[in-house]
């Protein structure tokens, strides 16, 4: 019978000059080291992301609160009260301020580019910054000529709406696919304000008759 052939040794192999070399298991020290760098760089994005949306709270609180002043001044202006056109540019203004802090916590926001909608909601919100500011310039008496306090709200505030609509349509999809707390991103920072504006525009309307009637 013929001998098996014995199995190697792990243990000790002789060199090329006799000598003894023990091998030794291999150690993937690099790969040792991935993982706690990756927990850091883990912890780092969700610590990023809280501070973003502690700062989107306090931005949409500095809405709430400017929009009641601007919802204020048309009840003032409507009764004819001193002072209306005053409450209206201040909370006009508050509404401005919380849409340029939004464009700047977008831009950093990686729950919405994990979505690819960071663009959607930054075309919303420029939108939305132009038609209240267009508002106001029509309606506070800022401007003299009618020219001049038509010209931001419909030579650009109209273009603006329909690039917003055309763009919200047009990516639906992303928007139908992303996270709850997108979605819930979008009903609070978005889709309010342009309901307030309709609903803002509209005092306008029954404003516009009441002057024609006095």
């Amino acid at each position: 019978m013929t001998d098996k052939p014995a199995h190697k040794s792990s243990q000790a192999q002789p060199g090329r000059y006799g000598q003894v070399y023990n091998r030794q298991p291999s150690i993937n020290i690099c790969g040792a080291s991935s993982q706690p760098k990756q927990s850091l760089k883990t912890f780092g994005v969700m610590l990023n992301t809280n501070k973003i949306r502690q700062f989107m709270k306090y931005t949409f609180r500095l809405f709430c609160i400017s929009i009641i002043l601007v919802f204020l001044a048309w009840i003032a202006k409507m009764h004819f009260v001193f002072g209306g056109d005053y409450l209206f540019r201040l909370g006009t203004l508050g509404v401005l301020i919380s849409f340029i802090t939004q464009i700047i916590a977008l831009t950093k926001n990686t729950e919405l580019k994990s979505n690819n909608l960071t663009k959607l909601f930054i075309i919303n919100t420029i939108s939305l910054l132009i038609i209240y500011l267009g508002m106001m310039l029509k309606v506070s008496h800022i401007m003299n000529s009618q020219f001049e306090k038509d010209f931001v709200l419909d030579f650009i505030g109209i273009p603006a709406i329909l690039t917003s609509i055309i763009y919200n349509f047009h990516h639906i999809d992303k928007l139908i696919d992303a996270s709850k707390t997108n979605k819930l991103l979008f009903y609070r920072q978005l889709l309010l304000p342009w309901t307030l504006f309709l609903f803002s525009f509209l005092l306008y309307a029954i404003y516009s008759v009441i002057l024609t009637r006095v």
